[in-house]
């Protein structure tokens, strides 16, 4: 046997009683949220949560800016690094200012969710109800409540993104 054979051999050795140690499963990501619908109200749930943040910042007089890793160029280095930056982030409320009215708008994507028939829309009284509502909200998403709205949803955006075989 060669010295390469022998090195080669060696290092499969090594490799063996390496990964014989290890506990290994047949775990994927994919399994760990198993189900379409609850992949979407996962989605869902991350993006109430932002949204509950931004309105305590709003409602504490603080300024709620949604940060994001990104790669950019550093100015000095030319280098590429990666770093956390603000991104835009859009509120899915706003207030009337004729009646002091506060409206939600829940979104999938860039669109509102119909959560009933041609009413895509949460009317509270004032923007005191905000955050309390919102927290109603996530916990109905979490009680999969909104699965089938999330689902046509889901699906009526997908319908945008099919080729043309032309």
């Amino acid at each position: 046997m060669g010295e390469d054979q022998e090195a080669t051999a060696t290092m499969e050795n090594d490799e063996m009683t390496i990964l014989s140690k290890l506990n290994l499963t047949d775990m994927t990501r994919s399994k760990m949220i198993a189900s379409p619908e609850a992949r979407l109200r996962h989605k869902m749930l991350e993006a109430l949560e932002e949204q509950i943040a931004a309105a305590n910042a709003d409602k504490n007089g603080e300024t709620f800016v949604k940060r994001a890793s990104r790669f950019v160029t550093d100015q000095e280095t030319g280098e590429r690094v990666k770093r956390d930056v603000p991104v835009q982030f859009r509120r899915w409320w706003w207030t009337d200012a004729s009646n002091g009215k506060t409206y939600i708008q829940l979104r999938y994507g860039n669109k509102p969710l119909d959560l009933a028939k041609g009413k895509p829309t949460i009317e509270l009284k004032n923007v005191d109800d905000l955050v309390p509502t919102l927290e109603q909200i996530h916990k109905a998403v979490a009680d999969g409540e909104i699965d089938t709205i999330l689902i046509s949803a889901k699906k009526e955006r997908a319908k945008g993104f099919v080729r043309n075989s032309a």
